[in-house]
């Protein structure tokens, strides 16, 4: 029993509907045999007649049977001698008036059209939806055109939908030959071999129309259907609450864990932006930044000399930073001991020989220094 418990709170809304379902048809068949098969009849609406209509060229043929299938009469006229109040006569040798009996029509079977659609068993909530948008979406009718129905088979998590349709043309030249009007048409079906055989797959015309079932019909299903949810509810109802309560329990705990997680997150991204700024802060107070070098260094170089690049590499405190500076100067070997006597600078040098630019009449020079890392204050004083 643990082991079924625990299944079923696995199951889907669609899962246990159709559960729900097999329950109720079994109930209802249970029930049914607790009566003789007439009254079993009686009691479900399935001993009600069918009036079957199909006609071609030469004949009309009516056909009378009840709705499980049982022949109980039928006569072929001609097309000549065929009127609307024949079926009216037809039905009064069994005293049936024509709001007693379901009417069907049967076509032939090259004017209907069937495809089979596959669908996950969640879906068994939607089935029309689906059905419908499929229909409009992958063929070429529209659904103003056409007449159609499904029939739903389940099977091991699927249903298999099996779409039947016709057009609506079609029905209307059926019903003028038979003299019939569109709206007396229960269903249309397809012919399927001779009269006796087993009959094709059928269309119902108007789906929000009442199956004429009497008032013990539905007193009947309305017991069984009752019985059935009372029993369901009243041995699963404690279960359902403790299962709900549990249910919103975890998606509490789900939430605060999540929201947990969040603020973890959110504290080690604030860590991370203080050890950042903690970092810079150390390397600034350990080193001069570039603003302090450029400053000192415009502060340092006489007026007739320029520069044409600075750069400045290194990393305090684990190596020392050197700027390395080019461009042209009246006297630049005395750059050196300029650099030299700042406070910022040591051991300055250069790195090439200098030489007469021909072109801006001074001296070209390149040399590199040393930064001191206690001398970025006081430098321009």
């Amino acid at each position: 029993m643990p082991v079924q418990i625990s299944s079923l709170r696995n199951l889907s809304l669609a899962q246990l509907t159709a559960m729900l379902g097999r329950f109720g048809r079994w109930w209802t068949e249970e029930f049914l045999s607790l009566f003789p098969p007439r009254l079993a009849e009686w009691l479900t609406g399935s001993g009600s007649m069918v009036l079957l209509l199909s006609h071609d060229d030469t004949f009309v043929n009516i056909r009378l049977q009840t709705r499980s299938g049982a022949y109980l009469d039928n006569i072929r006229v001609s097309r000549p001698e065929y009127s609307a109040t024949l079926i009216d006569d037809f039905l009064e040798r069994h005293q049936l008036g024509r709001q007693e009996v379901t009417i069907r029509i049967v076509l032939p079977a090259d004017q209907f059209f069937k495809r089979t659609l596959v669908l996950p068993i969640q879906a068994a909530r939607s089935v029309n939806e689906i059905v419908a948008h499929d229909l409009t979406q992958k063929t070429p009718f529209k659904l103003t055109a056409i007449y159609y129905d499904y029939e739903v088979i389940e099977g091991p998590g699927k249903l298999v939908v099996t779409q039947c349709l016709i057009k609506r043309d079609s029905v209307k030249a059926a019903a003028l030959a038979l003299q019939l009007d569109v709206a007396d048409i229960d269903f249309v079906q397809a012919a399927n071999g001779s009269v006796n055989a087993s009959p094709g797959p059928a269309i119902r015309l108007d789906k929000g129309r009442s199956h004429r079932t009497t008032w013990p019909v539905r007193a009947a299903l309305a017991l069984s259907t009752s019985a059935a949810l009372l029993a369901l509810t009243a041995g699963g109802l404690r279960y359902w609450r403790q299962e709900t309560i549990l249910d919103e329990l975890r998606t509490e705990i789900a939430t605060e864990r999540r929201q947990a997680e969040e603020v973890r997150s959110s504290f080690a991204k604030i860590e991370h932006r203080h050890s950042g700024i903690r970092h810079i802060l150390a390397e600034k107070l350990q080193g001069p930044g570039l603003l302090d070098i450029w400053d000192a260094t415009t502060y340092l170089l006489p007026a007739d000399t320029w520069l044409t690049e600075l750069s400045v590499t290194g990393a305090a405190p684990s190596q020392d930073y050197r700027v390395a500076m080019s461009g042209f100067s009246a006297a630049a070997a005395k750059l050196v001991g300029v650099l030299d006597q700042s406070p910022l600078f040591r051991d300055a040098a250069l790195t090439t020989a200098i030489a007469l630019d021909p072109t801006e009449q001074r001296e070209r020079f390149a040399l590199q220094a040393k930064v001191r890392l206690d001398g970025s204050r006081g430098v321009n004083q």
